[in-house]
Parts: C-alpha cells; structure tokens; sequence
C-alpha cells in the first residue's frame, strides 16, 4: 500500500495536483457512487455529461492539462475534471466531466456542444483518442471532421461516423 501511495504521490507532483483536504476526501468517499438524477442538475439549471478519451502514457498528462485549461475557459464551468478507470501497459483512458451553468438557459446547447469541442479537438491535438470502450458517440462526432477524419487516410472517413444514435 505505500508503495501504491508513494507513486501516486509522485504522479500527483508530475501533473503540479496539490494535495486534497481531507474532508473533501472523506465526503467522496462517502457519496461516489451516489447518482444524482437529471431532474436534480435540470433544477439547478445545469448541464452536466462525461466524455471518454484514450492516450498512451506519455500524451496522457498534456491532454488532462490541456483538457482541464480549456474547459476553465467556458463561462458557466464550475467543475470540469477526469478520472481513469481504464489502465493498459501501453496508456490509460480519461473521463473528463463537467457541469455547466450558463447564464441564461438558451444557451444551454451552445455551452454544451462548446465542452465537447474543447475536449475533442484537445484529446485530438494530444495525439488521443476520442472512441474508446463506449464507441464515437453522437456528440464527439460532430467534431471529426476538423479533427480526426482530415488527418487520416480516406478510408477512416466512414469510421469517424458517430457508433451510438444521435440523443433525440
């Protein structure tokens, strides 16, 4: 287990993370796997949506970095933050997650598309992935043709297509 620590300790430094207070950490591990419903974050006039990405481990804290700076740009971001569940001997996957708060409501899809470019073309410029386990979407999609589908060979174009159905 220290030794565990102790690389995570230096991961941490590597990426500049300050240490969290502990009450923080105690009250997520109290409520992590707690869900709250979208009726919850549709009261609190929110948008909120995860969006998974790869990289191979030596692109990987650029891309958390440049992802992280970016979203702090979004007027409305409280939060816009990553985990990895996902951890292979070549990289590791990211969810980035965000909550968005717009001033005014109508401009709630324009916020929200905003996010996903911001962590597409950024996973993209680092050289990651945006189709992981979860396949393309619908919403990383609609950013592939300034990204992914100019850069590769014309046979990728058909699979820079979303996998999933557009959300209706």
């Amino acid at each position: 287990m220290e030794a565990e620590l102790a690389g995570v300790r230096d991961i941490a430094e590597i990426m500049e993370l300050a240490p969290a207070p502990v009450d923080v950490v105690a009250r997520w591990f109290e409520d992590r796997n707690h869900v709250h419903s979208w009726e919850f974050w549709i009261e609190k006039e929110s948008i909120v949506d995860a969006a998974e990405i790869s990289a191979p481990w030596d692109r990987i804290a650029g891309i958390y970095r440049g992802v992280t700076r970016s979203l702090q740009q979004v007027n409305g971001i409280p939060i816009g933050s990553a985990h990895s569940c996902h951890v292979y001997r070549t990289g590791v996957n990211l969810y980035f997650s965000f909550e968005a708060r717009p001033e005014k409501p109508e401009d709630m899809v324009d916020v929200y598309r905003n996010c996903w470019r911001r962590i597409v073309e950024t996973t993209a410029a680092g050289v990651g992935g945006v189709a992981h386990h979860h396949g393309t979407g619908a919403c990383a999609g609609a950013t592939f043709p300034a990204t992914s589908a100019s850069a590769g060979p014309p046979c990728c174009a058909a699979s820079n297509r979303p996998s999933t159905p557009a959300a209706s």
